[in-house]
């Protein structure tokens, strides 16, 4: 009988939360180059028991006092005239929430207020002497404060290579150099409770005691691994010397004891993942520990909301696509919250517009960039961008001239899709790509149905200008000891042009062959020619001489040394004949010699003097075997 169908293996949790990180960073690389499935399979076992540690502590936490009430809570921000409110609150008057930034953007500034932050901020929970010197990667018990609590746990000062990499990935993209400023997690402190409801009461003494801008609960979103916990965002005044006071955004992160132990028990295991994950996704081209903070951050970060997802689908339905609308709707390098809400406004959406400005909004700090808007096409333009103007060749390029290379044009001066997707397929991309492609560059979009579509000057000169709108340094993570994808391509396109020009405009002086050489003969053997009274040695010292004699650059004869090896009578310096002195001399010999010839049996080439002037003398392979002179003028 037949064989009956193989049922397909159903995706597990394991398979989509690996699928989500292999997607975000092959987001980032920019080379296209993804991982193959077999080798990705090889991250599957340490990331089940990652997912099952957590598993189990959910579990176990929902049988605590308080799991239900806990995961009610809501999220908290600042809203207009500083009040803390409830975000579904602020969402109903549609307000914008405060923006949440250090006061410094500079690097060693904010460092610096950090490191005294951090002191103050374990002063707090720990009285001065002993919570000045509490050592990182330390707990204590018995708090000053938020007695609830079962303990504290001082992970120290964010380190600065670690703040950097955090800076580079999620803010640089959209904020340029003034990333550092997002940073809000630079001092910070953990606090564990034993079940969730005294987690509840710690949180209210928290909100009671300091002065907190955002709460945020995972317990209602967990992340892609299952961690749970809140995070409180606060703010703390530090008294300079000269009677200044600095204010520092610290962080609290409020967690129950079993996710605090899932968490210390899957730590090996996440570095068991992330050992094979640098083996499996190295390449020489790529920046592996911003890669892997990439890895990290999707694995303990949380999906898009379907509301998300279905405004990106309605916004590209509308204009065609997101980087479309992004041009039409007159959007910069960033858009404020009023310019968002107007967009909503005109996908009828307005009354969402806080819920999605909030989860767009990386380090909430009041803007959002084409990069958290249109992760995809943004990272797809980046790409096909380098192969274009990374195969240009040219230092400064032009847009017409650009435009004028990629395809051939219609009768409107348009590149027509089949034709651009041929071009964008040449380049390495496949069919799919290209058509994407094609519809993030062009304007119309949906506004015009009459086909064909087609692309104009002014949407490559956007291509082209896309580092104007998104740091594209950022966006592609690259190796910083060595070149981006672009520069590459520059550098291979350059050198192969320069090579071609050599093979083209460059020609090497031609040698005398001296396998070509006639042999010498006695003075006894030579007969009289019937060439006008030109003997064979005649012959043999003009052609001598003739391979002796060079223009220089203003028109004029030079002497050049002979080659040597020969071993004809010319080559040999021995002249036997009517003397020849001068190249005038020579030249008028041989001018007087192909005057004469014309009625003689001429060569393939038709001249006598060609042969000459090529180089190849009267035996080149050029002539012929027979030619005007006579056969017995020729050493037998």
């Amino acid at each position: 009988g037949a064989k009956k169908p193989v049922p397909a293996q159903k995706s597990t949790h394991a398979d989509v939360v690996l699928a989500a990180v292999l997607h975000a960073v092959e987001l980032r690389c920019g080379d296209g180059h993804t991982l193959p499935l077999p080798d990705a399979k090889d991250l599957l076992p340490p990331l089940r028991e990652a997912l099952e540690i957590y598993s189990e502590a959910h579990h176990h936490s929902e049988q605590t006092d308080g799991s239900f009430t806990v995961s009610g809570l809501p999220n908290m921000r600042l809203f207009r005239d500083g009040f803390l409110l409830a975000e579904g609150e602020g969402f109903e008057q549609c307000r914008e929430p405060y923006a949440i930034r250090q006061v410094s953007d500079n690097f060693g500034e904010l460092l610096f207020h950090a490191s005294r932050a951090q002191v103050a901020l374990q002063e707090i929970f720990v009285p001065p002497p002993s919570g000045s010197r509490w050592p990182p990667g330390s707990t204590r018990t018995s708090l000053a404060c938020i007695k609830q609590a079962l303990f504290a746990y001082n992970p120290g000062v964010k380190q600065r290579q670690a703040a950097e990499i955090k800076a580079k990935v999620h803010f640089q993209p959209g904020d340029g150099e003034r990333k550092c400023k997002h940073l809000l997690d630079l001092a910070r402190l953990a606090l564990v409770f034993p079940s969730c409801a005294l987690l509840q009461a710690g949180l209210e003494e928290v909100i009671a005691r300091f002065e907190v801008v955002q709460i945020r609960n995972n317990y209602a979103t967990p992340s892609r691994l299952g961690g749970r916990c809140i995070e409180v965002l606060i703010v703390l005044k530090l008294h300079n010397d000269d009677g200044t006071a600095a204010c520092q955004v610290c962080e609290l992160r409020l967690e129950d004891l079993h996710f605090n132990r899932a968490r210390q028990m899957s730590a090996r295991h996440l570095e068991e993942f992330e050992q094979r994950f640098r083996i499996l996704c190295g390449r020489s081209s790529r920046d592996m520990d911003c890669l892997a903070y990439v890895m990290r951050s999707t694995l303990h970060g949380r999906a898009d909301s379907h509301a998300l997802r279905v405004f990106r689908r309605h916004l590209a339905q509308t204009y065609g696509s997101i980087p479309t609308a992004w041009r039409r709707l007159g959007c910069g390098r960033l858009v404020s919250f009023e310019k968002f809400r107007d967009i909503c406004h005109k996908q009828k959406c307005w009354e969402l517009a806080p819920q999605l400005w909030c989860e767009l909004d990386p380090g909430s700090g009041g803007c959002i960039s084409l990069f958290e808007l249109a992760p995809e096409a943004v990272s797809l333009c980046a790409r096909v961008r380098a192969q274009i103007v990374g195969t240009d060749g040219r230092d400064e390029l032009n847009d017409e001239e650009l435009f004028d290379r990629l395809a051939p044009k219609n009768e409107l001066g348009h590149v027509e899709m089949p034709e651009f997707c041929g071009m964008v397929r040449a380049l390495g991309f496949n069919i799919a790509d290209a058509k994407r492609i094609f519809r993030y560059l062009d304007f119309k979009g949906a506004k015009e149905f009459k086909p064909p579509a087609g692309l104009a000057i002014a949407d490559i000169s956007w291509l082209r200008r896309l580092s104007q709108v998104v740091d594209l340094d950022a966006l592609v993570l690259g190796s910083p000891e060595g070149m981006t994808e672009l520069e590459a391509l520059q550098l291979v396109t350059r050198t192969a042009m320069t090579a071609r020009n050599h093979r083209i405009g460059a020609t090497t002086a031609m040698q005398r062959n001296s396998k070509f050489n006639l042999p010498a003969r006695p003075n006894s053997a030579r007969s009289p020619s019937r060439n006008g009274g030109i003997s064979q040695r005649e012959l043999d010292t003009s052609v001598s001489a003739s391979h002796s004699v060079e223009f220089n650059s203003s028109g004029e004869f030079e002497n050049s040394e002979q080659s040597p090896g020969g071993d004809g009578d010319a080559s040999a310096g021995i002249v036997d004949g009517p003397a020849v002195t001068g190249p005038s001399a020579i030249a008028d010999m041989v001018k007087r010699h192909s005057e004469r010839k014309e009625s003689e049996t001429a060569l393939d080439e038709g001249k006598v003097t060609e042969g000459f002037g090529a180089g190849g003398g009267l035996m080149s392979p050029r002539g012929p075997r027979s030619g005007s002179l006579p056969r017995e003028s020729f050493a037998r």
